[in-house]
């Protein structure tokens, strides 16, 4: 693996990805069996905490790829869509907030359709990254 800090920024996008991947792992692993209920204090559960790391690792590999002017064409829509509320839920998972239930975090849980596109968003984020290192490696060893 090459270490020239001009490389190309996949491989470190993609190691953030995996990273989330094992975080979205351990949410599902550790979300109890029953509906979740919303209006109980769920946050010191450790679901929570894997959620909240999951978003905030996912929203700095969205950022990554905005700063490179790159898109994943089948999801880009819905990462337009909730760019601006994962930012702010990062900003609010990453530093105290003032309030307990501050907008930053609410926002993103009260949507309903959410959860369905982070989880969508993640899957084809992950996918783009393989086809790039993937694409990368095969490059450098054709040199």
């Amino acid at each position: 693996m090459k270490t020239n800090s001009t490389q190309d920024p996949w491989p470190s996008i993609y190691r953030q990805w995996i990273w989330a991947d094992q975080l979205r792992n351990c949410f599902h692993d550790a979300l109890p069996d029953q509906h979740l209920d919303l209006s109980k204090d769920f946050t010191i559960e450790p679901y929570w905490m894997f959620m909240c790391l999951w978003y905030g690792l996912l929203f700095s590999i969205l950022e990554a790829l905005r700063e490179s002017k790159v898109k994943v064409a089948e999801v880009q829509d819905e990462i337009a869509h909730l760019y601006t509320a994962l930012r702010k839920y990062r900003n609010a998972v990453f530093h105290v907030q003032r309030g307990y239930w501050t907008e930053k975090w609410r926002k993103l849980i009260l949507d309903d359709e959410s959860a369905n596109a982070i989880h969508r968003i993640h899957k084809q984020v992950g996918r783009f990254l393989l086809n790039k290192v993937a694409n990368e490696d095969s490059q450098a060893q054709r040199h």
